[in-house]
């Protein structure tokens, strides 16, 4: 029973939508998925579609592991992230101050991001290389202001000059 074709096409099925989603280890969730059905299949001898239908759609399991899901929902994630390190560039010269926070929030967010949805990637490294855009022009900036020449200068005294001829 454990080698019936039904088992085969659900795992089939689990493999191929992990594939599609980008889990990081599908083969382990199929192992896990296996181990279970062993496990039911163990306990009460149920029917394999009982327990195939217990354990619902392939789709539903697939979500349910990290670095899968819904892949629109790691778009929209980049989107924004993109949206956000492109305002913290924009708004680098009014409001500094702002801006380096936001534009380092961003950066990191975008790193973590990067690496849990392979999907996604490009918009995570565009959000991460604008913000990394943002930071460096306030380093150059802040070079630039701290390079300028402080010193204070002090006024010369305006001493008249008599010519010795002169009454």
């Amino acid at each position: 029973m454990k080698n019936d074709p039904r088992i085969a096409s659900y795992l089939a099925d689990l493999e191929r939508v992990l594939a599609e989603s980008g889990t990081p280890d599908p083969l382990e969730v199929i192992a896990s998925v296996r181990e279970h059905i062993d496990a039911a299949l163990e306990q009460d001898d149920a029917d394999i579609t009982v327990i195939l239908h217990r354990l619902g759609p392939v789709e539903r399991i697939a979500a349910e592991f990290p670095g899968s899901g819904n892949p629109s929902r790691g778009r929209r994630a980049g989107l924004v992230l993109l949206v956000l390190a492109t305002a913290s560039l924009i708004l680098l010269v009014p409001v500094p101050f702002l801006s380096v926070p936001l534009a380092l929030a961003v950066g990191l967010t975008a790193i973590v991001y990067g690496r849990q949805d392979r999907s996604n990637r490009r918009l995570y490294r565009a959000a991460t290389a604008v913000s990394a855009v943002t930071l460096l022009a306030s380093a150059v900036g802040a070079a630039g202001l701290l390079a300028e020449d402080t010193e204070v200068s002090t006024p010369v005294p305006v001493v008249p000059v008599s010519s010795p001829g002169a009454p």
